[in-house]
């Protein structure tokens, strides 16, 4: 019988801690339960007046956890300035408006040439900032011809890039 409440106390007590830990991830990870109407006004307030950083990211997670990109996009483009991501989140953004979020690279070319043209613009905009991300995209896309025309020359000078970020951080 002794046994038998050993068991029962451990199964009750892993329980406990999976049922705890489902409630710390909810409350912690999921910005919907944390974030009232006024909380996300103030949010996106910050990002378009001050281009906080900070806010940029916690805007970024909101609107990707409800698949709502078409308010990300302008908080992106407004953020493209100030942050290096913000080029590669305007990128995610709008492929995943115009394609879908599960879009793959090779659709990009079948997007309009003014589209692709602006898009490249973005990338090369967050190269030149310092951003690895852009350039990785950018080597795919050339590499591959995808859109574009194949050009291993500018892949190769954007892996040299990447190379100089690397160095500049260590």
């Amino acid at each position: 019988m002794n046994i038998i409440i050993k068991i029962f106390s451990i199964i009750l007590l892993v329980l406990l801690i999976l049922f705890g830990g489902l409630v710390l991830y909810l409350t912690f990870n999921d910005s919907r339960k944390i974030w009232g109407q006024e909380d996300l006004e103030e949010r996106r307030l910050l990002v378009m007046s001050n281009k906080d950083e900070l806010e940029y990211v916690h805007l970024t997670n909101h609107y990707n956890e409800e698949h709502n990109f078409q308010d990300l996009l302008s908080y992106s483009l407004k953020m493209s300035n100030s942050t290096e991501i913000a080029n590669y989140y305007f990128f995610e953004t709008y492929m995943g408006i115009r394609i879908t979020k599960n879009y793959k690279m090779e659709d990009f070319a079948k997007l309009d040439k003014p589209e692709r043209d602006f898009l490249l613009y973005m990338l090369e905009k967050g190269v030149k900032a310092g951003d690895s991300y852009n350039a990785e995209k950018l080597i795919y896309l050339y590499r591959n011809g995808i859109g574009v025309d194949i050009n291993v020359n500018k892949a190769d000078s954007l892996h040299k890039v990447i190379d100089s970020f690397k160095e500049k951080s260590n």
